[in-house]
């Protein structure tokens, strides 16, 4: 007997009360300004590195902006693709891991280079590059398996999978690049 797909519900953005819009989009959003606060709490939590170098605050909206644009935009393309044929689920998310250890390299050296010609100092170029390439390095495979278990619920993905993917991936490299600049610094 074939497998039954999940009936998923799509708003029509263009014809839909602002009401049903708000329905759709709030939970997302509002679990998203939930986790948010939690960041907050995570990052006091490393109150006592970022005392020990101040300058580690400058590159938190970097590390988490290119995580959260990497996951972001693994997750667009995975959706525009669902509809598509598509190899293997294992096979796919292989391939993202690769792009995104690629990437992380990518951007990791970069930034490394750049924070040590701007502030001459090896450990923070070092925590910077290294938190760079681990936090996007993880966001391709956790935003394609968001956003692939939120279909396979029948959750339309391009309503909910941004906001979770973000804040939870904020989480993520927030912690990735406090714990590497607490094993390099200290």
């Amino acid at each position: 007997m074939p497998k039954r797909k999940r009936q998923r519900t799509y708003a029509n953005d263009a014809t839909e009360s602002v009401a049903l819009l708000l329905k759709f989009r709030l939970p997302w959003l509002f679990i998203g300004v939930s986790l948010s606060l939690c960041t907050a709490v995570l990052v006091s939590k490393f109150e006592h590195i970022l005392k020990a170098d101040p300058a580690l605050v400058f590159f938190i909206p970097l590390i988490v902006y290119m995580s959260d644009s990497v996951g972001t935009q693994t997750a667009t393309i995975y959706i525009r693709n669902l509809e598509l044929p598509q190899a293997r689920f294992r096979v796919y998310i292989m391939k993202e891991l690769l792009v995104g250890i690629s990437l992380g390299a990518i951007f990791g050296a970069f930034v490394a280079f750049v924070s040590h010609q701007w502030l001459q100092n090896d450990q923070i170029a070092a925590t910077v590059g290294l938190a760079m390439w681990a936090s996007v390095s993880t966001a391709t495979v956790f935003s394609l398996a968001t956003t692939a278990f939120m279909n396979k619920l029948g959750i339309d993905p391009a309503s909910g999978v941004d906001p979770i993917v973000s804040v939870f991936q904020d989480v993520i490299s927030i912690t990735i690049y406090l714990t590497i600049a607490t094993l390099i610094i200290f």
